[in-house]
Parts: C-alpha cells; sequence; structure tokens
C-alpha cells in the first residue's frame, strides 16, 4: 500500500485512528461494553469516547476536515518525535506539508524536513504525513 496514493476516506480516516491515533477499530464482532476509553467506528467514521459516564460520539474525518487533521498533527507533536509542521500553498491549488523531527533548536534556523506530501487538499496531506511518520518511526 502506497500512502501516498490514498484518497481521502474511510480507509485512511482509519488507518490514521489506529496507528497515529492508538485508538482501536470497532469491528462488528466487538461487544459495546467492553470498549476501550477511546476507539473508532470506521463504517460510520465517527469517534467514541467515555464522558461523565456516557458514551459520546463524534463524526471524525482527518482526511477531510482539517480540525481533526491538526487534532492528529497534535497526536504527532505529543509524541515527542515530531515538533514541527509547515503547510504552504503554491495559490495553484496543491498544498505541501513538511514535518521535521524533534529537535532541541526546532524553531532556530532551517531544517531538512523528513517527510514530505503533496496534494489538493490539506486536511488529507497531514493526514498522509502523519502515517509516513509513524511508518518512519516502526
Amino acid at each position: 500500500m502506497n500512502i501516498d496514493d490514498l484518497p481521502a476516506g474511510p480507509e485512511i480516516d482509519a488507518l490514521v485512528a489506529e496507528r497515529v491515533m492508538g485508538w482501536m477499530l470497532l469491528s462488528s464482532g466487538h461487544g459495546r461494553t467492553s470498549l476501550p476509553e477511546v476507539y473508532f467506528d470506521p463504517k460510520n467514521r465517527e469517534k467514541c469516547w467515555r464522558e461523565n459516564g456516557k458514551r459520546r460520539w463524534q463524526a471524525w474525518c482527518p482526511s477531510e476536515d482539517v480540525a481533526a487533521a491538526f487534532e492528529v498533527f497534535e497526536e504527532l507533536r505529543q509524541s515527542g518525535d515530531w515538533c514541527c509542521l509547515v503547510i504552504a500553498s503554491d495559490y495553484s491549488y496543491l498544498w505541501t506539508v513538511r514535518l521535521t523531527p524533534d529537535m532541541a533548536d526546532c524553531g532556530m534556523g532551517p531544517h531538512e524536513p523528513t517527510i514530505v506530501t503533496e496534494d489538493e487538499s490539506a486536511p488529507l496531506c497531514i493526514c498522509r504525513a502523519a502515517l509516513l511518520a509513524v511508518e518512519e518511526k516502526t
């Protein structure tokens, strides 16, 4: 599977939920009483979590929603392995996302990004970069 070829949609969202966010994927045979604190339902593209003793559901489509995509980057940043995210547009509807590994002087000058992705969709670029980052660490 070539990550750079994955289109926006349920497949990449499920990969990001599982590999980057660390959420378990809900399968059809899983009993809802034994679910972990946070999980992802790939069929409905929803994340679920427990709040005040109740389950909460929310649509979660990071490959199409920039707010969800930034949750993905925040997860990478909090891992301590990645610190810099640069998003640029060439004004012809092509987005470039660059990830730079964690360095003591991350904001102190130019660094060669380790991961670069490009697409017409910024959220999709962030998801692809996140998957490539996790793949690189394994």
